[in-house]
């Protein structure tokens, strides 16, 4: 069986034949040396560079793509997987990028934890919202396989984060979501907190209020901070008691919340009472909030 280092030469001679060029001409159009050039198409030179191949590749306008799927034939040192994954991210290219996870996922040379953590690492720092969702994904299901739950959740999570950008497939995401809750315990504090929120206006948007009341209520006992996220969840909260004919609840909640300090509530307290009042028929008392609100 011919190793990897042959196919590539092989694959080089090929090409530089058919461009009708020379060692001594590659070598300018490369700055490889045509020494190095003469070694890798004899196969003499074990597991050569990346970039020395990617340049001697672009100099012979041959695609990316399929120096990349040479070199992950046989290649099983960890760094230079990475680097291989690195530059499929960075083409970007979906398909290529899937096949090195796959390789460094099943390198048996390395741990199988430490090969997940890079890789979730790496996908964090991805900017390509395509090729952060493949990443996301392909952990998920390794994970899934595997029984590695605190990263299985953490790929979930993400995977819904970006999901959720796409209006059109909201109610899919948000099942996703869902998915998301069943391992909320293996997600850091401010994950979790970030879930919940999310999950809870997302629900609001979906007009599942009594979701929205309880994922937004899971993030508020989560939450000890003050912030404006925060403070929004419980006008949704308000929202979702007044959606759902809860009026009592609502006020209820209202008075918790200034209380609270919660300014989104407070700017909007006479308005939210307002709307109470009209909509348990009491119009003479609502209309002069309402002229408050206007005024």
């Amino acid at each position: 069986m011919k190793n990897v280092e042959d196919h590539i030469g092989e694959t080089i001679l090929r090409y530089r034949t058919q461009n009708n060029l020379t060692l001594s001409e590659l070598e300018e159009k490369s700055s490889v040396s045509k020494s190095s050039i003469s070694r890798i198409e004899n196969g003499e030179t074990k597991r050569p560079e990346l970039i020395t191949l990617l340049r001697i590749f672009e100099a012979l306008d041959v695609q990316y793509e399929e120096i990349i799927e040479l070199y992950i034939s046989n290649e099983t040192r960890h760094n230079s997987l990475h680097d291989l994954l690195l530059e499929a991210i960075q083409l970007p290219n979906e398909d290529l990028t899937i096949k090195i996870v796959s390789r460094i996922l099943e390198n048996p040379k390395e741990k199988t934890e430490d090969s997940v953590e890079i890789l979730y690492n790496t996908a964090l720092t991805v900017e390509d919202t395509e090729i952060k969702l493949v990443l996301f994904n392909q952990l998920a299901q390794y994970c899934r396989i595997r029984g590695i739950q605190p990263y299985m959740s953490k790929a979930l999570f993400h995977r819904y984060r970006i999901e959720r950008n796409n209006p059109h497939r909201l109610e899919e995401t948000f099942r996703h979501g869902e998915e998301v809750l069943y391992y909320i315990e293996f997600l850091s504090h401010e994950e979790r907190i970030n879930l919940c929120y999310l999950m809870a206006f997302d629900a609001h948007d979906l007009k599942k209020y009594e979701q929205c009341i309880e994922l937004g209520k899971m993030g508020h006992a989560e939450d000890s901070t003050s912030n404006e996220i925060k403070e929004r969840i419980a006008l949704a909260i308000c929202n979702s008691y007044m959606r759902m004919g809860k009026f009592e609840d609502m006020e209820s909640h209202i008075e918790m919340y200034e209380k609270l300090g919660y300014r989104f509530i407070m700017e909007r307290s006479k308005y939210l009472r307002a709307i109470i009042l009209s909509k348990t028929g009491h119009y003479q008392e609502a209309i002069p909030l309402l002229r408050e609100c206007v005024g």
